[in-house]
């Protein structure tokens, strides 16, 4: 945004420029977490801490793109979504919650990266009306 602090979100780009240079991660969590935690510095993330019906915190969820967040098991009758297990969700969590410089310090398994990838990927085309430049820098190392 114009006049906007985006000191936040440059470092945010460099700590992903720097481990995408770093054998230690898979570039594909590095896509991931950039952005995850991009829409968490814009503010336009959804809710993984709660479900979005009945404020639940515990139990099992699915994310729901339509409600931008996760459900419960009682209230996701009817609704389609990204079913979420303990490990999936506290990622989600833990890239939202922590520090820029914090996020590159944890890896996850295939099954939890391929989770995040059905979750944020298609989340992310269908809420920003436009792309942000910096994850053309990403895609072209990425695939």
């Amino acid at each position: 945004m114009e006049n906007g602090d985006e000191k936040e979100l440059l470092k945010l780009l460099y700590q992903s420029l720097r481990a995408l240079e770093s054998d230690a991660y898979d570039n594909r969590l590095v896509r991931c977490i950039y952005e995850w935690k991009a829409l968490g510095i814009n503010g336009e993330y959804p809710d993984v801490f709660s479900c979005q019906k009945c404020k639940k915190t515990e139990g099992d969820f699915v994310f729901s793109p339509r409600h931008a967040g996760i459900l419960c098991a009682e209230c996701r009758q009817g609704e389609s979504g990204v079913p979420l297990d303990a490990s999936s969700l506290y990622a989600l969590q833990y890239i939202l919650a922590s520090k820029v410089e914090k996020l590159y310090t944890f890896s996850v398994s295939p099954q939890v990266l391929a989770t995040l990838e059905r979750v944020i990927h298609p989340y992310l085309a269908a809420h920003l009306d436009r792309r942000p430049k910096s994850l053309e820098v990403l895609e072209e190392v990425l695939p």
